[in-house]
């Protein structure tokens, strides 16, 4: 609690509740796939749902709240929020030509304490019947990989490519402008992520791939127990 009092006596108070052994809730979004697809010819109605579950809170000590946000290049264009459990939302068909357009649907649950989780998950232009078509060929969907170890992109493409574009989290992270299409990227936080290619073709027009899920993780931090000449133990630390 924190009191502030002027010259004149008047004093304001403000209080700031501090959990204790509380936890944040566990949320998942669950109506659609991550990295999924939307249309490009009609608007495509999708239906927000998830799930919470808070060891401390009853469901109805948690407050939703959905942020839908297109994303074009390097705009964001946040729509108001939904401030409810489930909703349909409408994505509209996104521009053609060869500019990255996606969609983040961000699910936030917050408990009685003020502690939040948010579930994001992406979705990406169906480009079914353009000259070209990529697949995100590496990563792979479900991987695992150490925060600050490379990770190899590489893609398989068909017709007319001049270069592919990697994404990670709607960030450009690499470009390759000849087969076999590859390149490294390092990454530099945890957490789960989603990567996608697109596909430039020479007619100017792009192709995407589907969204792919992965995962970056800390280094496991292992001890050992050593024993030198003397049988004194040593206890020694490394990164696994």
């Amino acid at each position: 609690q924190l009191t502030v009092t002027d010259t004149t006596g008047t004093s304001t108070t403000a209080t700031l509740q501090v959990p204790v052994e509380n936890t944040a809730p566990r949320v998942e979004i669950t109506s659609f796939a991550n990295g999924d697809l939307y249309s490009q010819s009609t608007p495509t109605q999708l239906q927000l749902a998830g799930t919470a579950i808070d060891a401390e809170h009853s469901p109805t000590q948690l407050s939703w709240a959905w942020q839908v946000t297109l994303h074009h290049v390097t705009h964001v264009h946040p729509e108001p929020p939904i401030l409810q459990p489930t909703a349909t939302t409408t994505l509209s068909p996104s521009g053609g030509g060869a500019e990255f357009f996606a969609y983040s649907i961000d699910l936030t649950v917050t408990d009685a304490c003020g502690l939040a989780t948010t579930a994001r998950h992406w979705l990406f232009p169906d480009t079914t019947g353009a000259s070209t078509t990529v697949l995100l060929a590496q990563p792979a969907s479900g991987d695992r990989v150490a925060v600050g170890s490379p990770i190899l992109f590489s893609a398989v493409t068909t017709g007319t490519v001049q270069r592919v574009e990697y994404r990670v989290d709607g960030e450009l992270i690499g470009v390759a402008t000849a087969a076999p299409w590859t390149c490294t990227w390092t990454p530099t936080v945890t957490g789960p992520l989603v990567a996608m290619a697109l596909a430039v073709g020479t007619d100017g027009t792009a192709s995407n791939s589907r969204g792919i899920p992965f995962t970056v993780e800390a280094p496991v931090t292992t001890k050992a127990r050593l024993h030198n000449s003397t049988d004194d133990v040593v206890e020694a630390f490394g990164m696994a």
